[in-house]
């Protein structure tokens, strides 16, 4: 790879490096080949120099590759709620697909620039000694790209973060395969030996001597918990994404990026196959989700998150718990953009389960009122007959 003028570029040349504009938006993401066009809007921008790289150097990575089988799923998958807000009115759906196709822009690049080298080769190690804990590693940094994208990480931070999400499972390779793929229940020695790879990632990735440090601090931190009682040094979290500059040098506190990580590891092992278990639906993971924040995943983090989810998209059945229709069940019909946690629902049965004149409840309008997703026969009868 080298570092060419805008000025010498030629038609054929194909970019090393992905280029970003002065707003931090893409312009050029990394193993696009120049042609005449691009290189006078290049030139257009005033941008000095860019990196280019041969077609060796630029031959896609298992993990490009990864990203690109999976970065669009889990995208529509996170954006779910933006696309069912926007129906029925063409033009916030036009806007919200344009929304969607530049955040997986600006993730496939990051993660592209991040995995690039001897960063693809090493992680092509991982890969060949368990497959899936590579693909979920991919999977991982997806998510956290879009989570640091949420709270307006700079580029710097975020790209540090991902690198830290791609390689935060790297002490696995130390594992033995038949641990990480048993279907049933760990023994006390085998969770002793699983406990041990956030230290094992660390020192392999010290070992590395990378420029970055974000990385083993990941590695070694994304078990740790809000409370304190995470592994392997016990580090506790404030619940809370800001602060205070001593707060960055404290050793019992836990580390922002490792934090995400954490966050995007449950969002994706709930929602992915598992060796001892299938995926979970969204309406079954965001419970759960919800669940771990606080004891256990940082609560702002989630609450991130989960701004990206719907948490019960329309049409899913639900009951009431809490407030003054407590026990009631029906269905989710409206979701509004400024509170897509506390959607409308059209109530169908009373607490004893007695069909009831159809009526709308405005969750947001009761603070007792929390809805679980309803998936029982008796309910699924009565919305046969509504729909």
């Amino acid at each position: 790879m080298r570092e060419v003028a805008t000025s010498e570029l030629q038609p054929g040349m194909i970019v090393g490096r992905t280029i970003r504009g002065r707003d931090d938006r893409v312009l050029l993401a990394r193993g696009v080949r120049l042609d005449e066009r691009l290189i006078k809007v290049l030139q257009s921008r005033r941008l000095g120099a860019i990196w280019v790289s041969t077609v060796a150097e630029a031959t896609p990575s298992p993990v490009t590759e990864r990203v690109a089988r999976t970065a669009r799923a889990h995208l529509d998958r996170l954006f779910q709620l933006a696309l069912l807000a926007s129906s029925g009115d063409t033009r916030r759906a036009r806007e919200a697909e344009r929304m969607l196709d530049r955040l997986l822009e600006d993730v496939e690049a990051i993660i592209a620039d991040v995995a690039a080298g001897a960063i693809a080769e090493r992680l092509t190690t991982l890969s060949q000694h368990h497959q899936q804990t590579f693909d979920y590693s991919v999977d991982v940094a997806i998510v956290s790209a879009v989570i640091a994208r949420k709270l307006y990480f700079d580029l710097p931070s975020t790209r540090s973060l991902v690198l830290g999400a791609l390689l935060h499972d790297i002490g696995k390779v130390r594992v033995p395969v038949e641990i990480l793929n048993k279907p049933g229940p760990l023994t006390p020695d085998e969770w002793a030996v699983i406990r041990q790879h956030p230290i094992w990632g660390a020192e392999i990735l010290q070992s590395w001597e990378l420029e970055d440090g974000v990385p083993a601090t990941v590695a070694l931190q994304h078990h740790e918990q809000q409370s304190g009682f995470g592994y392997p040094q016990g580090r506790r979290g404030t619940n809370r994404i800001f602060r205070e500059a001593e707060a960055h040098f404290d050793p019992t506190r836990i580390h922002l990026a490792a934090e995400v990580v954490a966050v995007a590891g449950m969002y994706v092992a709930l929602t992915t196959d598992q060796p001892y278990r299938k995926a979970l639906s969204l309406q079954l993971a965001v419970p759960i989700l919800r669940e771990r924040a606080g004891p256990h995943l940082n609560r702002q983090i989630v609450e991130a998150l989960l701004a990206l989810l719907p948490s019960f998209p329309l049409g899913t059945p639900v009951r009431v718990v809490g407030g003054r229709y407590h026990g009631y069940k029906g269905v989710v019909v409206r979701i509004e953009d400024a509170r897509p946690t506390r959607p409308v629902v059209r109530l169908l049965t009373d607490r004893w389960e007695q069909r009831v004149k159809p009526f709308e409840f405005d969750t947001a309008a009761d603070d007792e009122a929390e809805l679980r997703a309803e998936l029982g026969s008796a309910l699924d009868t009565i919305l046969g007959g509504e729909q």
